[in-house]
Parts: structure tokens; C-alpha cells; sequence
């Protein structure tokens, strides 16, 4: 059994690149949360959407991204759809273990950067226990 193991699975996480994707794609997140985008999510996200309270430009960019700098400005009173340990914490139904919860937004992640043509050095390598 490897160290890594034997830390608590609560400890999950992947790290974010700063790459904006997700910010840039509030939007179309409903597109998202249908399928009608190839990405299969859970039930959860349809709750997280309609109560996301701010605005997006015409091009689904949420307004809350400072354009400049790549981050937000709310950051740390982010809605709910923006906090994926919020999410897993008030939802933990949203999948088997957090471990597969975050390996499945890393992978969510990566498919958005993909469409998106990010350059590769955003996309995220893994997912790992702190």
C-alpha cells in the first residue's frame, strides 16, 4: 500500500491551473449539465445554476472574472457552482467517493481546455491526496 492511501480521501483535490475555462464557460454550463456538450453531470449542477447570481457576458463569460489578472473577484464567497469541496460537502450523492468527484471535474476540466484550444501546459496532470 503506497503512503498516499492512508491519507484521509476528504483530502482530495487536483490543482487548478488558472487557465479561467470554467469561468469563461458559466454560459453554456446548462449545455453542459444536459449532455448536449458530450459531458455527463449529475443532477446537482441543474440546482447550482439556477441559483448562480451573477451575470455573464454575450459571450457566457461570468462577469465576475477580472479579465486582466485570470481571477476572480468573489473568489472567496464563490456561489456554489464554483466550489467544487462545497459541492462534494452539501452533495456528496454527486459521486462514489470525492476521489472519483474530483478526478471527474479534472477530467471536465481538461475536455473544456481541450475545446477551448488552452495551451497544454494548463492541463491538469492528476489528482492526488494532501
Amino acid at each position: 500500500m503506497s503512503p498516499a492511501t492512508t491519507y484521509p480521501i476528504r483530502k482530495m483535490r487536483f490543482n487548478c491551473t488558472g487557465c479561467g475555462e470554467c469561468c469563461r464557460k458559466v454560459g453554456d454550463i446548462r449545455e453542459y449539465v444536459n449532455g448536449e456538450k458530450g459531458i455527463t453531470v449529475k443532477e446537482y449542477l441543474k440546482v447550482a445554476m439556477d441559483t448562480f447570481p451573477y451575470e455573464t457576458d454575450e459571450d457566457g463569460v461570468c462577469l465576475m472574472l477580472d479579465q486582466e489578472t485570470n481571477k476572480c473577484v468573489v473568489y472567496e464567497d464563490r456561489p456554489l457552482l464554483c466550489n467544487l469541496a462545497r459541492i462534494y460537502r452539501e452533495y456528496p450523492e454527486v459521486a462514489e467517493s470525492e476521489a472519483k468527484w474530483y478526478i471527474h471535474n479534472m477530467e471536465v476540466c481538461n475536455f473544456m481546455m481541450k475545446m477551448a484550444g488552452t495551451p497544454a501546459r494548463f492541463i491538469i496532470k492528476k489528482a492526488y491526496l494532501i
